[in-house]
């Protein structure tokens, strides 16, 4: 991938993110003028895309403001492209570098604990929640990101990925 690739009707302008199987890249709609965060596999395989497409059909389930929301999955050149809300801030992990007030301590484990629960509600296990996965954007919401590896509980009688 690389800056000014059109993928779809997307318009790729920086990579934001990248993980052990896929890289996130922040995109504009060339016709509706919104950006959002654009999630490609780094693998190939028939495995890899079956677990990005699971990815994308379980995080649409979740409909939370404190859980990243999946707008569609599309095919490009024969692998899937997951099509998210771009948060634009700073991962847990960065956050938590500074001295913190406990109120504000307090707000976004909260707000990651509800992002959490409305995950569970919809039947499924995170199975990946660390500081990396929780991200906080500019107007300090707290966003659950990346159900790659999310399941529902064994003993559902639902197939999962």
């Amino acid at each position: 991938m690389e800056r000014g690739q059109h993928i779809g009707p997307y318009e790729l302008e920086s990579r934001v993110g990248e993980g052990a199987t896929a890289e996130v890249w922040s995109a504009l709609h060339r016709s509706l003028g919104v950006r959002r965060a654009l999630k490609f596999l780094t693998h190939t395989g028939k495995e890899a895309r079956r677990r990005l497409i699971f990815e994308a059909q379980v995080q649409a389930r979740v409909r939370h403001p404190n859980v990243v929301c999946v707008h569609d999955v599309f095919l490009h050149k024969d692998a899937p492209v997951i099509v998210m809300d771009l948060v634009q801030g700073e991962t847990l992990d960065t956050w938590s570098q500074k001295e913190r007030t406990p109120e504000a301590i307090h707000r976004v484990l909260c707000e990651a604990l509800s992002g959490l629960a409305a995950i569970h509600a919809a039947g499924l296990i995170h199975r990946d929640i660390k500081p990396s996965n929780i991200l906080i954007d500019g107007n300090r919401r707290v966003v659950i990101s990346d159900l790659g590896l999310a399941r529902e509980p064994q003993g559902s009688g639902t197939r999962t990925g």
